[in-house]
């Protein structure tokens, strides 16, 4: 796992991110303007990282990116980037998520996505009953579009159950092999150092 350390809205520029290339290239595009790389990595934080440190990993996925950007950059100094910072920051975006997300980190952040999908088709359909006319003009019945909300309502319920489960999953999978003191499972626990191990 490599994680970002953030300290008063800046990225600490520690070995670890010193070792990934792709946050190297940023940093030697900007040369010595430290504030200038420091920003496109703190962008590339916002967007990416799914730690609590994060105030934006439940944001909207559709927001995340301006939001982050408006963020990253105060005062709104910068609308978009050029096409070589877009270059360096996607390159970035995928080193970060590479180096960090499981499986189900993934599986949540598709969970994600389809929830507000769905959540502002659910806003934008409004109860509606129609009407329908016989031959002779008279009111045969009413129709209503009750089974699409409803079955928008479940398709959310259904969906924010399965993104639970994965979630405790996880942390299950996360705390399995914990030794005192909350640290990690050791190699040895992890059969890091079994003789048929190939």
């Amino acid at each position: 796992m490599l994680k970002f350390t953030t300290f008063e809205n800046k990225v600490v520029i520690d070995p670890s991110v010193l070792l990934v290339e792709e946050f190297t290239n940023i940093i030697k595009h900007y040369k010595s303007k430290t504030d200038a790389s420091n920003h496109m990595l703190l962008y590339v934080f916002f967007c990416c990282d799914l730690t609590e440190q994060n105030m934006f990993r439940d944001i909207d996925h559709r927001l995340k990116e301006s939001q982050a950007l408006s963020r990253a950059y105060p005062g709104n100094k910068k609308k978009e980037f050029n096409k070589k910072e877009k270059e360096l920051v996607e390159a970035a975006m995928d080193a970060y998520n590479f180096f960090n997300e499981t499986a189900l980190e993934r599986a949540t952040l598709s969970y994600d996505q389809k929830i507000d999908e769905i959540r502002t088709l659910l806003d934008d359909t409004k109860p509606e009953v129609h009407p329908i006319i016989d031959e002779d003009g008279n009111i045969d019945k009413y129709v209503s579009n009750d089974k699409i909300i409803a079955n928008l309502s479940k398709q959310l319920g259904d969906l924010a159950v399965y993104k639970l489960k994965a979630l405790e999953t996880a942390k299950k999978i996360e705390n399995t092999g914990r030794v005192r003191g909350g640290k990690g499972s050791s190699l040895i626990e992890r059969g890091g150092f079994r003789k048929d191990k190939k």
